[in-house]
């Protein structure tokens, strides 16, 4: 019984040397301690946090893993994160089906950035079928909601009338409010529909 008390004590100095060596190799990383380890008990806030701490370092496997986990919870930011990953093939391999699924799952909560992002999907096909009415179903929520990108797509869907009916007013409307935002492209293309 002594001798198992005895290794007992060394085990615990092994173990929080251990411990203590994966913290500072965390932390040499730039990945919080704290938030890793809240990250490994699922809490998914930091999942994401976790893996937008690898991103920012380039790892892109490790910032998928993290991110997956965190959208699998149901987390919609996540969600439109994991299906840009795949859109861009950082960390998994490309495959703009699966972008496509989970920015519809971040769109369906709401997220703005999933909805333009999927509004942009159905304009070219990427991952799903090229459907105009649907890109601009999502480019309406999108831009509804602030969201620079989806305001200046949804312009120009109204500019040419792809799904939704050829308007010259709704297009400017859209595109001034995402060149107030500060939007170049459309600062650019707003003097373009003005001269009209």
């Amino acid at each position: 019984m002594l001798k198992f008390h005895r290794h007992a004590g060394w085990l615990v100095v092994v173990l929080l040397t251990l411990h203590m060596a994966v913290a500072l190799s965390a932390q040499s990383k730039g990945i919080d301690p704290t938030q890793l380890a809240k990250a490994k008990a699922s809490d998914a806030e930091s999942q994401l946090l976790v893996g937008r701490a690898y991103e920012k370092k380039q790892n892109y496997t490790q910032a998928a893993f993290w991110i997956r986990k965190a959208a699998e919870s149901g987390n919609a930011e996540s969600q439109y994160k994991l299906g840009y990953l795949y859109s861009a093939g950082h960390g998994v391999a490309q495959n703009n089906k699966l972008a496509a699924v989970w920015w519809r799952k971040a769109a369906d909560q709401g997220n703005a950035n999933a909805q333009s992002s999927l509004g942009l999907a159905y304009i070219n096909g990427d991952g799903v079928p090229t459907d105009f009415a649907e890109a601009a179903f999502w480019l309406q929520r999108s831009a509804e909601q602030g969201d620079a990108h989806g305001q200046a797509l949804l312009s120009m869907l109204y500019e040419v009338g792809w799904g939704v009916p050829q308007d010259d007013a709704l297009a400017v409307f859209w595109v001034r409010k995402a060149a107030e935002q500060g939007d170049l492209a459309a600062q650019e293309h707003l003097l373009l529909l003005l001269k009209k």
